[in-house]
Parts: C-alpha cells; structure tokens; sequence
C-alpha cells in the first residue's frame, strides 16, 4: 500500500500503487496528473512494464480497453477475465476479442521512440541506483573521514532547526560549513567531526515540508564532513509533534458525562512522521512510538562514547503545549539497554573491561529557565548510571546560564543550544541563533576522556557569518567564546 510518485514537474506527475489482490494477482493502479503529457504516460508505463518483467513478474494490464469499434472495456470487466484465468476479453457491443496485454503494444505503434527513451532513463537510473549503493556501503562500512590519532574528539550540537517548505538548505549549510572551516584566533579550521547531534525541532508546528528540508540538510552535511549516518543522534522535540484527530477518544466517566481520554494507540503516532519524514529515511530505522523504548542508547567502543537518547516531548500535544517531560519507563529503559551494550561490546572484546566510557545524555527541553521541565528527578537516575555530560535543545535567549550550566546538587554538566534554523518573523533581533562544537580530549595511553571545550557559536542575524560566542570570561582578561569541563574525578 502506499504511493510512489515517479516524477513530479511541469510535465506532469506519473506514479503507481498497489490497490489490491484479487485470486492471487497484485493490481497496480497507475496514475497521472491533467498535465502529464501523452509521451510521459507512455514513457511511464513501458518503463513500469519492464521494471517488473526484468524481476521476474508476470505483467498483464488491465487498464480499461477500447475495443477497435470504439466501445471502452471497462476496468471491472476486465478484472473479471483475469480472475478467471482469461487472457482476452469479448466486446459486448460488436463481439470481437481483444487481447488483455495489447495495450502496451498500442504503447509501442504510438510512440516508436518510447523503447530508446526508456533504456536511456533505465541506464540514468542503474547509474543513479549504483552510486547511492556505494554512497550507502562506506556509510554503513564507516568509511569515513576520522580525526588524526592525537586530535579531540568533535561533536557538532545543532539544536531547533524548524525549517520550512521556505527554508534553502543549502544557504544554511554553506554559512555552517563556512564557519567550521574557517580559522579564527580561538577556532582551529575543521575539515570533520566524529559525531553530529540534534536535539530536536527538525521542523517548525510538525510540517511535512520541514522534515524533508531538515532531511536534505542532514544528507548534506553528513557527506561534506565526511560522516557516517551510524554516527549522528537525534532525538525530537515539541514542534516535530504532529497534532492529529484521532489522539483522544471519548469515554463515559463515572458521573455519566463524556470525556476525551488519550487514544492508547493513536496518541503515541504523533511522533509518526518525525520517524517516516526524517529518522528513518537517515538512519534505515523507525523511531519507535512506544514510550519506553523512547530511550535509545548509542555506543561506540572506538571512542569510548555512548550516547543515551531521550524524548522529552513525548506527552506534549495541542492541549498542552508545556509538558516537557521524560517518561520514567524510558529512563529506565535507556539505562538497562546502555549497560547491556556495553556488556555486549565487551564480550566481543570490541571494548575493554576497564575502558572508561563517556556517557552524555540528549533530550530537547532545557532543565533550567523560562520552558525548563518540571520533574528532574530522571537527571539523578542518569548521573547514578555514570552520565557526566548532557546535550539539550529549546534555547531562545541569549543568556550563558541557559549554554553551558550545572543543576543544584546534580554533578552533570548540561549544555544547550537552540534557534539555528529559526525564522526572523517574530523573533527579537537581539537574540542570536546557536551551536556548539564540542572538542573531547583524550589521554591516548589510557583513553580516559580528559576534558571538554565547548566552543559556542553564534548568529546575531538571520543568513549572516557565524562568529564565536564572547561569553566566557577569559583567565588573561576579557571574554572567550569557549569555556572547558573538566572530566577528572
């Protein structure tokens, strides 16, 4: 089930989809739009047509058939023959017998040129289809760019995309591509990075447009510095939430009044299209709907990070915009899972037994300011499970306290980012958009993660350079725009 647009453009749009099976037989409706031109059709059908027969398919059309006296065979008649094993139908105006298959010969008589235009659009495909198999292999293989032995590890934090059907990928990634490679007294130039994060807000108000543009952004960016799609982490946040009719239910309580409850089904599908739209067509994986296994745990031996993922939307929906929250569920099963990787990793001695690990947590929501979550007890459970560093979105103000912060009695270190893809339309012009570029360094002897610089980037104006974040006071006086944690004991 489903549709499948072959192309879409001034001439038309031609597609096909499977309808039903009938006695055995899958029935392909093909379909195009007013404009599609004739030629198209045609092109489209042989195209179809030889698709399937190469694979080993038994094809016999039953598009409606006009008789040679004129009569139009409808479909249903048609559908009847086949059924029955016939491989012809009777006119029931004139009694002549055409046969089932010779549309695609009338296909032919039309358009002498449809057979070469069709084997020069398969070529263009098989050389399309070879080129993204090779892209997808050193993908998966992680044939990629790495750092050279000595240098930190780098993590790229993106936060809140929210684009739209009007935002231009490609301006957004050449000004960050533009900033990562640029040198500056207190930025070393980047050519790549071990991991890409975003937490959350792909898309602005949950629009299909949006996901596909955060889509072309991300395959963009993965390929510029050189990434694996096994290396980016993202979790969604409360404008991927996609409001939809069938969320809630009615029911009759206990007094006999009705009252809408969530829909145990249909509530968790707001999530639906973050997972079809963006996730999965990036990592070959759904996001899973099911509220405990929202705590997705990443791990990777080669540098001894894992990263422990978490959906802090999950409750929010039209009737309540501010539930910012973690469901319990989640956090206990991403600690199960992230223990049982690492379990795992060692006994297939892809990690050693006394090899420290550095666990960072990624969520949306802030846990401090203005949208904090309300219930923190979850950081208390992650820090006990050896978390020491977490990455978090929904930052929309200029303020150090919401970048680079620690909670009252939580030994974590929390950084936020926020606003990189967000429009101009109602936004201050004072506040900027944000990313960070975190840098690890690692003791090479022992692999123990020594310390991180959080270098804090900033857009004062929508499609201008970015430039370093001057917020951080400066032991030599002055301000930096970087500041250092400390990971030692």
């Amino acid at each position: 089930a489903g549709r499948v647009e072959f192309e879409r453009g001034r001439q038309g749009i031609c597609g096909l989809r499977q309808i039903k099976r009938t006695g055995g037989l899958a029935h392909v409706d093909l379909y195009f739009s007013e404009n599609t031109k004739p030629d198209r059709k045609d092109l489209f059908t042989r195209f179809v047509e030889e698709h399937l027969r190469t694979r080993g398919v038994d094809i016999r059309e039953h598009q409606a058939i006009k008789c040679k006296c004129g009569f139009e065979i409808s479909e249903s008649i048609i559908e009847e023959n086949i059924v029955r094993g016939a491989s012809d139908v009777i006119c029931p105006v004139c009694r002549r017998t055409t046969m089932i298959g010779e549309g695609v010969d009338r296909i032919r008589q039309r358009n002498p040129e449809t057979d070469a235009k069709m084997v020069a659009l398969r070529k263009t495909i098989d050389e399309k289809l070879a080129k993204d198999i090779e892209s997808a292999k050193k993908a998966v293989a992680g044939e990629i760019r790495m750092a050279k032995p000595g240098d930190p590890i780098r993590i790229l934090h993106l936060s809140d995309l929210h684009f739209t059907d009007k935002t231009n990928p490609v301006t957004k990634l050449g000004l960050l591509l533009q900033d990562i490679r640029q040198q500056d007294e207190q930025y070393a130039a980047i050519e790549t990075v071990e991991y890409l994060v975003i937490s959350g807000d792909m898309t602005d108000k949950g629009k299909d447009a949006g996901f596909e543009k955060a889509r072309q952004f991300v395959t963009a960016l993965v390929g510029e510095l050189g990434l694996s799609v096994q290396r980016c982490i993202f979790v969604p946040g409360n404008h991927d939430v996609q409001d939809r009719a069938d969320a809630y239910e009615e029911r009759e309580s206990e007094h006999g009044s009705t009252i809408k409850v969530r829909h145990p089904d249909n509530f968790p599908k707001r999530f639906k299209q973050f997972s079809n739209g963006f996730f999965h067509p990036l990592l070959q994986r759904s996001y899973p709907l099911n509220y405990a296994e929202q705590g997705i745990s990443y791990l990777f031996p080669d540098t001894g990070i894992q990263f422990l993922t978490l959906n802090s939307a999950w409750e929010i929906d039209k009737n309540g915009r501010k539930k910012a929250g973690i469901h319990p569920d989640a956090v206990a099963g991403v600690i199960a899972r992230a223990d049982d990787e690492r379990k795992r990793a060692v006994e297939r001695d892809d990690l050693k037994k006394t090899q420290p690990i550095l666990r960072i947590g990624v969520w949306h929501h802030a846990v401090a300011g203005p949208e904090l979550m309300q219930d923190l007890g979850f950081l208390t459970q992650l820090q006990k499970a050896g978390m020491k560093l977490c990455l978090h979105g929904d930052v929309h103000e200029s303020r150090t306290g919401l970048f680079g912060y620690r909670q009252p009695g939580i030994e974590v270190e929390i950084l936020g980012a926020g606003s990189f893809g967000s429009a101009a339309e109602g936004r201050p012009e004072s506040t900027p958009r944000l990313y960070n570029m975190l840098e690890v360094t690692v003791d090479p002897k022992t692999k123990t993660h020594l310390s991180i610089r959080v270098h804090t980037r900033e857009q004062k104006k929508e499609n201008e350079s970015w430039q370093g974040c001057h917020a951080w006071p400066n032991p030599k006086g002055g301000r930096v725009p970087y500041f250092d944690i400390s990971l030692g004991e």
